[in-house]
């Protein structure tokens, strides 16, 4: 498995007062395909999620192209190099927009994340392998991003329940408690964190862009014409971020 190490300008502070950066690999995130628009609320949300001890994982759900991927892009390069003081990074997508593998199954997933977390021997069933990894979480501070999870759901008429047993059973075992903080997205609330209590998940819905936010975007896209005529078209559009671009 590549490892990437991306060294991002130093953050401003560094809560915990530390001076070494984190071990991080996110070569298995999708490279965002709209750039980020506004959304400050939403980033200090999940600032806010992330800086919360009693909060152990959070979700950001939006339909595709709506701005998933551009919102923990900018989210994740505002903690970097240091990351709250996270040991350890390892993000991982399960669904991309057309330029990555889908994955319809976690073995793959917990084939990379394992190693990267410094255990030797895997298991061989998919719940041990979960039950390792909560381990790792349990001993290690890993900031941990799970992005596009809805190949793993089942479809929102059937219920929209995980249909993986692997990360079924990791999220099972993240409420239990750790050291660690899950970063989630999906197209479908998951309903495994339905019963969750209120402070130990966060979840973070995304709705489409205003009209001047639409606007904005197109503006960074170098569309010609006037504000106005950027408007219509985002509200034309629905401001549909990918659709925009």
């Amino acid at each position: 498995n590549q490892e990437i190490h991306h060294h991002y300008p130093p953050p401003e502070s560094n809560p915990l007062g530390l001076d070494s950066t984190a071990e991080v690999n996110l070569f298995h995130l999708p490279t965002p395909s709209t750039p980020l628009i506004g959304r400050e609320i939403e980033l200090a949300q999940l600032t806010q999620a992330f800086e919360n001890p009693k909060t152990r994982l959070a979700t950001i759900i939006a339909p595709g192209g709506i701005g998933k991927s551009a919102l923990t892009d900018a989210w994740l390069k505002r903690y970097a190099p240091d990351y709250h003081g996270m040991q350890r990074v390892f993000a991982w997508s399960f669904y991309s927009q057309g330029q990555h593998q889908t994955y319809t199954n976690s073995s793959a997933f917990f084939q990379a994340v394992l190693p990267f977390l410094g255990v030797k021997d895997i298991p061989q069933t998919e719940v041990e392998k979960a039950r390792s990894l909560a381990n790792c979480l349990q001993n290690q501070a890993v900031l941990l991003i799970l992005d596009g999870i809805e190949p793993l759901q089942q479809a929102p008429h059937l219920g929209g329940f995980l249909q993986d047993g692997g990360i079924k059973e990791l999220l099972a075992q993240l409420r239990r408690g750790n050291r660690s903080f899950v970063l989630l997205s999906s197209r479908q609330a998951v309903q495994e964190l339905e019963d969750w209590e209120e402070d130990l998940s966060f979840s973070l819905p995304l709705h489409t862009l205003k009209d001047d936010e639409g606007a904005l975007l197109l503006a960074k896209l170098k569309v010609t014409g006037s504000e106005a005529q950027r408007q219509a078209l985002s509200r034309n559009l629905g401001g549909h971020a990918l659709s925009l671009v």
